[in-house]
């Protein structure tokens, strides 16, 4: 045991009077060596784990502190554990751009469990309240993110609406265009319709006129004929009697001077 102690202390030294990096290697190269004599060795791992946060590897410091954790008794000594696993995750945070607040949740953890252990450790109350704050900070923005995304949504919804609106009272537009030209169709039939009917009634119209003038045409000229034929039968009338005087007149003329011929006028 005196040995690990021993190989322990040469390792503080390097880490505590160190004069450049490479002091930091040999001491964590010192911890290891006490380490592998001794599994169990919670100073060796604690100070180890420490030696690995100064050269930034904070998540092989983090789980020798959870090993110091798991068993450790001492509660002092497994606050100051608490504490320095949330100042590795406090630092895994940042290294990260502050995009995964997981490392903050589990800062905020840690240092709450050192406090359970070391209530009157004011450093790990400090921490655990700045972390407190940067959480709800966080949720406060997530929160208007997505107020805002909700905003966007609303009006691309408002504007698809819109557009659907204006999609459908232009397709209304066009059926009442559509139904406008089936009844100027309609309207052109009619009047198609009736442009014909009213040429066939004038066609009837202008036979029928035909009809009536040849009708009156052929009355007229039977009444010319009528007229002719008593006016003709008048005149033969009367040249009959014409002749019958003639006759007469001959007669007693020719009695007296002529013999009477065979043929008479």
């Amino acid at each position: 045991f005196s040995q690990e102690r021993r190989i322990s202390r040469e390792a503080n030294n390097y880490f505590l009077n160190q004069i450049d990096s490479s002091d930091v290697d040999r001491a964590i190269e010192k911890y290891n060596q006490a380490i592998n004599l001794n599994n169990e060795f919670n100073i060796a791992k604690f100070n180890l784990a420490n030696s690995l946060f100064s050269k930034g590897k904070n998540e092989e410091s983090i789980d020798l502190l959870e090993e110091v954790i798991s068993n450790e008794v001492n509660k002092t000594k497994k606050a100051n554990a608490y504490y320095n696993k949330g100042k590795n995750e406090i630092e895994l945070y940042e290294k990260n751009n502050k995009e995964n607040r997981e490392y903050l949740e589990n800062a905020a953890s840690s240092f709450k469990e050192s406090l359970k252990n070391n209530p009157y450790d004011d450093d790990a109350r400090f921490n655990l309240e700045k972390c407190l704050s940067m959480l709800k900070e966080l949720d406060k923005q997530e929160q208007n993110e997505e107020n805002q995304d909700s905003d966007e949504q609303n009006e691309e919804n408002q504007d698809s609406g819109e557009q659907d609106e204006e999609n459908q009272d232009s397709g209304e537009q066009d059926e009442e265009n559509q139904d406008s030209g089936e009844q100027d169709e309609e309207n052109q039939d009619s009047k198609d319709r009736n442009d014909q009917g009213q040429n066939e009634e004038n066609k009837n119209n202008s036979n029928s006129g035909q009809t009536d003038g040849e009708s009156e045409e052929d009355e007229k000229t039977q009444i010319q004929r009528s007229q002719m034929n008593q006016i003709l039968n008048a005149v033969e009338q009367k040249e009959k009697e014409v002749k019958g005087k003639v006759k007469n007149v001959n007669a007693v003329e020719i009695k007296s001077n002529i013999k009477k011929t065979d043929k008479d006028w």
